[in-house]
């Protein structure tokens, strides 16, 4: 086969990619995200489409939800679309992370943001129509935490003082702004460790990795009861879900070179080990053991000690 026909075949193959793209919005730099499905029984896999233009997927129970985040002539906006459907709904600031939405029922709970206005807590039905909102939370601060359960949803945002918000979900559609909290520092994740506890993993006013723990089991009065410094160097942790594991009220939090095994005892955090890490790691926790192993050979720890 010659080498120009070799090249045609190439650049055949290449517009008919291209001519898979949809295009989510016109910005001049934009990438490409391909959304897959993965069939479970089969481990088929079914190539739903190329976008240009989209921030991130998000996956929940019924939908997929693509997101992208753009700049009009009043300012930031983010648009959704729904299960791959061309009719795509914009919505005021910021979507920052697929741990900031969630489906209720046939409705999509979702918090975005923007500097001058604050948090926005929207509720969408299934055709992505507004059936209610709550704006202007904490003006000019932005999220930096969001956590959805079955009867609350939690806000926490930052500037110099940070709120934890509680939301009623009574009436899922109409959500209720029912509690409050300031408390210095800055918190970047969050997860809760039963109904009436949160914990929550960020920097101190001093730049320390610190762990808060959150008792919310009066949602009107919540109640920071325990803080925990790992570190003194907060900035070296990346603050990633998959950084965190909550495990029978123990945390293990992975730092760049090193494990914090941490136990929530009633109201109060105690660090029960700090682990040194040597090269790639893996770790999971059975029955009542935490098992470890980086560049080394397996490490196991005994829960109950």
């Amino acid at each position: 086969r010659s080498p120009s026909r070799g090249l045609g075949d190439v650049y055949k193959r290449q517009e008919e990619y291209c001519q898979k793209i949809k295009y989510v919005n016109d910005d001049k730099w934009g990438w490409l995200t391909t959304l897959h499905i993965l069939d479970l029984d089969s481990l088929d896999i079914e190539d739903k489409g190329v976008y240009y233009g989209a921030s991130f997927f998000h996956l929940d129970q019924k939908s997929n939800y693509m997101i992208y985040n753009t700049y009009t002539s009043v300012g930031q906006k983010t648009g959704l679309i729904r299960d791959d459907e061309s009719q795509i709904k914009l919505i005021d600031g910021r979507i920052s992370s697929s741990l900031h939405m969630k489906e209720y029922g046939d409705d999509l709970h979702l918090f975005s943001w923007g500097f001058r206005d604050g948090s926005s807590y929207y509720v969408l039905d299934r055709s992505l129509e507004e059936v209610s909102v709550i704006k202007d939370i904490a003006p000019r601060e932005s999220i930096q935490a969001v956590r959805f359960n079955k009867d609350y949803s939690y806000l926490m945002t930052f500037l110099r003082v940070d709120p934890l918000f509680v939301f009623s979900l009574d009436e899922q559609k109409l959500p209720e702004l029912v509690g409050e909290l300031k408390f210095p520092g800055e918190p970047r994740y969050l997860q809760e460790i039963d109904e009436s506890s949160l914990v929550s993993l960020g920097r101190s006013p001093f730049g320390e990795l610190e762990l808060s723990l959150f008792n919310v089991s009066m949602p009107t009065e919540p109640i920071r009861t325990s803080r925990l410094k790992l570190s003194d160097y907060g900035w070296r942790f990346i603050f990633h879900h998959k950084n965190i594991i909550i495990y029978k009220k123990h945390l293990l939090i992975k730092g760049p070179s090193e494990y914090y095994l941490v136990q929530a005892v009633g109201d109060k955090l105690i660090l029960k080990k700090e682990i040194e890490l040597l090269g790639e790691t893996r770790s999971f926790f059975k029955d009542n053991k935490l098992y470890i192993k980086d560049g080394r050979l397996w490490e196991e720890i005994d829960l109950d000690d």
